[in-house]
């Protein structure tokens, strides 16, 4: 009987095992970090940003509209029909002193359909269609500078990322190293040639230490959260960044003259204040063209119960047609657009002087970032000769300390200017590559 309830027992459990296993085995899967090289980031960036995804949105819309401007050139046509019933007509003769009353057909059916085509207006269509263009072409450089935008924040974010993680790295070797030294140090304290005042302080130099690899470890963790809420990453799920820090380097050709000469011609917002002033300009032609005459070709044909067109009324079914021509002069316009004028003609004249800020502006910017950019590559020069200076000065004052011929003061110190200079060397390359990122998105090339 035991062995039967033990059979049952064992059964039940390989049953629950097999169908919990692949929802384990898949949630193990589900949390493999995900390996995301910055390219990758890009690429997720523009699939599940929401800002980017609006402004698609805003670019399809644009496309929409300028098809929607150039429909209103096709003709425009009507059908309807219509059906009445007339009464008995009273007719009064000599005032309304005497009446008579007149039998009329009483049923009347109408049934037809027109059209009309607009052959000249000043040109008004035409410069709608082009605004709603220039419209389009805006939304799309619109979509372009969000995106780079995003990129930028991507990329500035990702090696932020990096940047702790080898402040991480460089703090625990610096640990390491500093257990070791105070390992030997307590050694040398029982020999009663380290002071417990050396020994103190060395412990607290740990204690520091831990304490900032606490900090680094809590900005590392915040800054993967924000990189997870870019890239639309869930948050249990994790991630490995494969680019490494490595300092940007323009080509030879890329001088600043020839960026700044790029950044006023791809520039994304030079290229949208260009749109935009081309957009009141066509605007300006519109109302322009609300002076003009307009010429409309005409054409309508129908049938109609009874015939009515001949006196008396005849019952019969008849059909009839008619094309021309209409021209029309709007002579409100001449005192009606007047200040519409005026604010068209204020509007493009403002236009073209933020068009000139702007490029002004990208230019003093473009300058700015090249100088910047150089700035941070020299600060990696140096940077990478201070570590090899306060290496050098670390091995001769850690010598002399356990030569008895340094304090230890002087240890900690330089122990200290290398780790930081450590920091300043990733920090500074870190600076450089988002220096040379903007470059890219000022002059339109990111």
């Amino acid at each position: 009987m035991k062995q039967q309830e033990i059979k049952i027992s064992y059964s039940i459990f390989c049953i629950v095992f097999l169908l919990q296993g692949p929802a384990v085995f898949g949630q193990d899967i589900e949390h493999e970090p995900i390996r995301l090289s910055l390219n990758q980031a890009w690429e997720r960036a523009s699939a599940y940003n929401k800002e980017v995804a609006a402004q698609l949105i805003n670019t399809k819309q644009g496309d929409e509209e300028f098809k929607d401007a150039k429909a209103k050139r096709l003709p425009s046509i009507q059908a309807g029909t219509s059906y009445t019933r007339f009464t008995t007509m009273t007719a009064f003769e000599d005032g309304l002193s005497k009446s008579k009353k007149i039998h009329l057909t009483p049923d009347n059916v109408n049934l037809d359909a027109s059209a009309s085509l607009m052959l000249y207006q000043g040109k008004q269509l035409n410069n709608y269609i082009k605004e709603k263009e220039e419209a389009k072409y805006m939304s799309i450089e619109q979509q372009k500078q969000q995106l780079a935008e995003q990129k930028l924040k991507v990329a500035a974010t990702y090696y932020h990322v990096q940047r702790s993680q080898q402040f991480r790295n460089l703090l625990l070797a610096n640990l390491k190293e500093e257990e070791k030294r105070q390992l030997q140090m307590k050694v040398l304290f029982k020999n009663g040639v380290v002071l417990r005042s050396d020994l103190l302080r060395a412990e607290l130099q740990i204690s520091r230490q831990q304490m900032k690899l606490i900090e680094v470890n809590n900005t590392i963790l915040l800054a993967e959260n924000e990189l997870k809420l870019l890239l639309g990453i869930p948050r249990p799920q994790e991630f490995t960044l494969t680019d490494s820090i490595v300092k940007p380097q323009l080509q030879k050709e890329e001088n600043l003259a020839l960026l700044m000469s790029t950044a006023q011609t791809e520039g994304y917002e030079i290229k949208i204040a260009t749109q935009r002033t081309r957009i009141a300009l066509f605007r300006q032609k519109q109302v322009q063209a609300a002076f003009m005459p307009k010429v409309e070709l005409l054409a309508n044909y129908g049938y109609a119960f009874p015939d009515n067109i001949f006196y008396p009324t005849i019952k019969r079914v008849y059909g009839l047609g008619s094309a021309g021509i209409r021209i029309a002069m709007p002579l409100s316009a001449l005192y009606q657009n007047k200040h519409r004028f005026a604010i068209a003609n204020l509007e493009s004249a403002k236009q073209k002087i933020l068009l000139a800020d702007q490029e002004d502006k990208t230019g003093q910017l473009t300058m700015d970032v090249y100088i910047r950019f150089n700035e941070a590559l020299k600060r990696v020069e140096v940077a990478e000769e201070n570590i090899r200076l306060a290496t050098e000065n670390y091995r001769i004052v850690r010598q002399g300390y356990f030569n008895q011929l340094a304090l230890l003061t002087d240890l900690l110190d330089a122990d200290t200017q290398l780790l930081q200079s450590k920091f300043d060397l990733e920090d500074a390359k870190v600076t450089a590559i988002i220096q040379y990122y903007q470059l890219l998105k000022t002059v339109g090339k990111l």
